[in-house]
C-alpha cells in the first residue's frame, strides 16, 4: 500500500474520499469556483446546489455573472427567437426558479423591473 510522505494519508484513503465527494457533487465540482455548470448544477459560496433542468436552468445561464438583460434577449436565449415575448411565460418561470431557490436554501432569486431580467444575491443562508 502506498502512503504519501507529504500529508500521511494512504492511496485507500485518498480513493475513499475521492468517491466520496464524485458521488456527492458528480465529477470535477469539488473544487470549482462559483458558477453554473452542466447539465444541473450551481456552486455559490463554496456551496453545491443540483437539480435545475430545462428552462429553469437556461434562464440562470443566461443571467449567470450578468447586471441585468432585456425581457426581450432573456426569451430569445430561453425560447428562441421565434418566441411570443408578451406572453406570461417569462413571468411564469421566474416564479418557479424562485420557489426551487427558496426549496433547495440557494440565495439566488430572480427579479424582473423595468423591463429588464436580474440574478441577485438574496443574502439568505445557504444549505444546513
Amino acid at each position: 500500500m502506498y502512503t504519501d510522505p507529504d500529508t500521511g494519508e494512504d492511496e485507500v484513503q485518498v480513493k475513499a474520499v475521492d468517491a466520496l465527494l464524485e458521488r456527492q457533487f458528480g465529477s470535477g465540482h469539488v473544487n470549482q469556483p462559483d458558477g453554473v455548470y452542466p447539465p444541473s448544477h450551481i456552486r455559490l459560496k463554496g456551496t453545491n446546489y443540483d437539480g435545475l433542468s430545462g428552462k429553469r436552468w437556461q434562464l440562470v445561464e443566461c443571467l449567470w455573472g450578468r447586471k441585468s438583460m432585456p425581457v426581450t434577449d432573456v426569451i430569445e436565449a430561453v425560447w428562441g427567437a421565434d418566441a411570443d415575448p408578451t406572453g406570461g411565460a417569462l413571468t411564469s418561470l421566474c416564479k418557479h426558479l424562485n420557489a426551487w431557490f427558496r426549496k433547495e436554501s440557494c440565495p439566488l432569486a430572480v427579479q424582473t423591473r423595468k423591463g429588464h431580467v436580474r440574478l441577485v444575491h438574496t443574502g439568505a443562508a445557504g444549505k444546513k
